[in-house]
Protein backbone atom coordinates (compact mmCIF):
# COMPACT_ATOMS: atom_id res chain seq x y z
CA UNK A 1 0.00 0.00 0.00
CA UNK A 2 1.04 3.62 -0.63
CA UNK A 3 2.43 5.74 2.31
CA UNK A 4 -0.43 8.48 3.51
CA UNK A 5 0.94 11.61 1.77
CA UNK A 6 0.76 10.11 -1.85
CA UNK A 7 -2.45 9.42 -3.58
CA UNK A 8 -3.07 8.20 -7.35
CA UNK A 9 -5.67 9.73 -9.27
CA UNK A 10 -7.02 8.26 -13.01
CA UNK A 11 -9.64 10.90 -13.84
CA UNK A 12 -9.80 13.88 -16.60
CA UNK A 13 -7.87 16.35 -15.54
CA UNK A 14 -10.26 19.11 -15.90
CA UNK A 15 -12.04 17.96 -13.35
CA UNK A 16 -9.65 17.14 -10.74
CA UNK A 17 -9.87 19.20 -7.19
CA UNK A 18 -6.57 20.03 -5.94
CA UNK A 19 -5.55 22.48 -3.01
CA UNK A 20 -3.28 25.58 -4.43
CA UNK A 21 0.48 24.66 -4.06
CA UNK A 22 -0.14 21.61 -1.84
CA UNK A 23 1.65 18.94 -4.68
CA UNK A 24 4.91 17.96 -4.51
CA UNK A 25 5.16 15.83 -7.93
CA UNK A 26 2.87 15.17 -10.58
CA UNK A 27 3.82 12.01 -12.51
CA UNK A 28 2.18 11.39 -15.55
CA UNK A 29 2.16 9.81 -19.00
CA UNK A 30 0.28 12.53 -21.75
CA UNK A 31 -1.74 11.39 -24.44
CA UNK A 32 0.83 10.86 -27.38
CA UNK A 33 -0.92 12.84 -30.45
CA UNK A 34 -1.54 15.88 -31.76
CA UNK A 35 -5.35 16.13 -31.29
CA UNK A 36 -4.32 15.81 -27.42
CA UNK A 37 -2.52 19.47 -27.60
CA UNK A 38 -4.88 21.17 -26.02
CA UNK A 39 -4.85 18.88 -22.80
CA UNK A 40 -1.10 19.55 -22.62
CA UNK A 41 -1.99 23.38 -22.39
CA UNK A 42 -4.55 22.43 -19.91
CA UNK A 43 -2.45 19.91 -17.95
CA UNK A 44 0.45 22.99 -17.72
CA UNK A 45 -2.43 25.43 -16.55
CA UNK A 46 -3.24 23.17 -13.77
CA UNK A 47 -0.05 22.00 -12.63
CA UNK A 48 1.21 25.36 -12.06
CA UNK A 49 -1.78 26.25 -9.98
CA UNK A 50 -1.37 22.78 -7.77
CA UNK A 51 2.57 22.56 -7.54
CA UNK A 52 4.23 23.87 -4.05
CA UNK A 53 7.14 26.26 -5.23
CA UNK A 54 9.78 23.59 -5.55
CA UNK A 55 7.30 20.90 -7.10
CA UNK A 56 7.68 19.40 -10.03
CA UNK A 57 5.56 18.19 -13.10
CA UNK A 58 7.13 14.67 -14.89
CA UNK A 59 5.18 13.17 -18.18
CA UNK A 60 5.97 10.25 -20.31
CA UNK A 61 5.95 11.61 -24.35
CA UNK A 62 6.90 9.74 -27.56
CA UNK A 63 9.98 11.34 -28.92
CA UNK A 64 7.44 12.34 -31.83
CA UNK A 65 5.99 14.95 -29.69
CA UNK A 66 8.27 15.41 -27.66
CA UNK A 67 8.64 19.35 -29.25
CA UNK A 68 5.22 20.40 -29.61
CA UNK A 69 4.04 19.07 -26.43
CA UNK A 70 7.15 20.85 -24.16
CA UNK A 71 5.84 23.94 -25.58
CA UNK A 72 2.50 23.01 -24.94
CA UNK A 73 3.10 22.56 -21.06
CA UNK A 74 5.22 25.28 -20.83
CA UNK A 75 2.75 27.88 -22.36
CA UNK A 76 0.78 27.00 -18.84
CA UNK A 77 3.85 28.69 -16.86
CA UNK A 78 6.22 26.05 -16.00
CA UNK A 79 10.11 26.07 -17.24
CA UNK A 80 10.97 22.75 -18.74
CA UNK A 81 14.68 21.18 -16.81
CA UNK A 82 15.46 18.47 -17.75
CA UNK A 83 14.53 15.13 -19.95
CA UNK A 84 15.21 11.50 -18.96
CA UNK A 85 15.33 8.38 -20.68
CA UNK A 86 13.25 5.81 -19.82
CA UNK A 87 14.91 2.39 -21.23
CA UNK A 88 13.00 -0.89 -22.79
CA UNK A 89 15.10 -3.63 -23.31
CA UNK A 90 12.60 -5.65 -24.27
CA UNK A 91 10.53 -5.96 -28.08
CA UNK A 92 7.57 -6.07 -26.32
CA UNK A 93 7.57 -2.93 -24.88
CA UNK A 94 9.54 -1.18 -27.94
CA UNK A 95 7.36 1.35 -30.22
CA UNK A 96 7.57 2.00 -33.79
CA UNK A 97 6.32 5.11 -35.76
CA UNK A 98 7.25 6.04 -38.99
CA UNK A 99 9.64 3.08 -39.27
CA UNK A 100 11.62 4.24 -36.04
CA UNK A 101 11.62 1.14 -33.92
CA UNK A 102 11.84 2.75 -29.89
CA UNK A 103 13.42 1.70 -26.71
CA UNK A 104 13.05 4.55 -25.08
CA UNK A 105 10.60 7.31 -23.86
CA UNK A 106 11.57 10.88 -23.00
CA UNK A 107 10.31 11.77 -19.56
CA UNK A 108 10.29 15.46 -19.75
CA UNK A 109 10.59 17.50 -16.45
CA UNK A 110 8.70 21.16 -15.55
CA UNK A 111 9.02 22.86 -12.99
CA UNK A 112 7.51 26.31 -11.42
CA UNK A 113 11.16 27.68 -11.01
CA UNK A 114 13.09 28.54 -14.21
CA UNK A 115 16.15 26.96 -12.38
CA UNK A 116 15.03 24.04 -10.63
CA UNK A 117 18.08 22.45 -8.75
CA UNK A 118 18.10 18.75 -8.49
CA UNK A 119 19.74 16.37 -5.55
CA UNK A 120 21.79 14.07 -7.08
CA UNK A 121 19.96 11.17 -9.80
CA UNK A 122 20.36 9.86 -13.01
CA UNK A 123 18.74 10.80 -16.38
CA UNK A 124 18.08 7.05 -17.73
CA UNK A 125 16.03 4.48 -16.05
CA UNK A 126 14.73 0.88 -17.15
Amino acid sequence: SLPNDITIQHCELRDLEVPPDSVNLILTDVMWNEAAEEDWRALGRRAVEWLKPNGLLATFIQQHFLFPMTNAIAEGGLFPQWCFAGLFNTQGNAGNFNGVLGRWRPVVVFSKQPDHVFQQTIDTFE
